[in-house]
């Protein structure tokens, strides 16, 4: 800390004492100095994106009613991914789905509807946080209200990731590009000799 001996007009910091500024105060003599110039700015590095400036693709694989700005790729990255979705009015952010090895998680920025969880359907608004669990079967997707929907959604781009959309019966193959459709569940050993 440090002492100051108005009266003497001096200052101690720590075994130091030093002459202390009288009058006019030090904000007084910044005040005085006039503005600071500044120098032109640097451009920004390639790393940082702003959502104004990232191409938004209308409708997410060419559904209309959505808005997608792939952040995390703009941004240069490699593993994780972060998206800025708009959905209009009583449209879905996506088909209801569920991931094998990626785990989801979504911040609604504005507007409101609900999240659509497995058979439940949970109002969220701006400032909603909510997360989807790799691995436990819960297909999940966002339906915008009457204002609309804006959300961030975060995800780890996992190459061994399976994505399960139930009311199609498709299955996402991410390793492969795949989709296919489930026509039939079949018996673990179904197809197997006898033994």
């Amino acid at each position: 800390g440090a002492t100051h001996l108005v009266r003497a007009g001096i200052v101690r910091i720590v075994d130091t004492w030093v002459e202390a500024l009288g009058p006019p105060r030090p904000y007084e003599r910044e005040t005085a100095a006039g503005r600071v110039e500044l120098g032109e700015p640097s451009p920004r590095p390639d790393r940082i994106v702003s959502v104004d400036d990232v191409e938004a693709r209308e409708g997410i694989h060419g559904r209309p009613g959505t808005w997608r700005r792939d952040l995390g790729r703009a941004a240069g990255s490699a593993v994780t991914g972060i998206a800025h979705i708009v959905v209009a009015a009583g449209k879905e952010s996506a088909p209801p789905h569920a991931h094998s090895a990626e785990e989801e998680l979504f911040a609604v920025l504005a507007g409101s509807g609900v999240a659509v969880i497995g058979d439940e359907e949970e109002p969220v608004r701006a400032g909603s946080i909510f997360a989807m669990p790799a691995g436990e079967g819960v297909a999940h997707c966002l339906r915008a209200s009457e204002e609309g929907l804006t959300f961030l959604a975060y995800g780890q781009r996992d190459p061994r990731d399976t994505i399960w959309y139930p009311r199609s019966r498709k299955l996402a193959i991410r390793a492969f590009g795949l989709r296919v459709r489930i026509d039939e569940s079949l018996d673990y050993w179904d197809g197997e000799p006898p033994s």
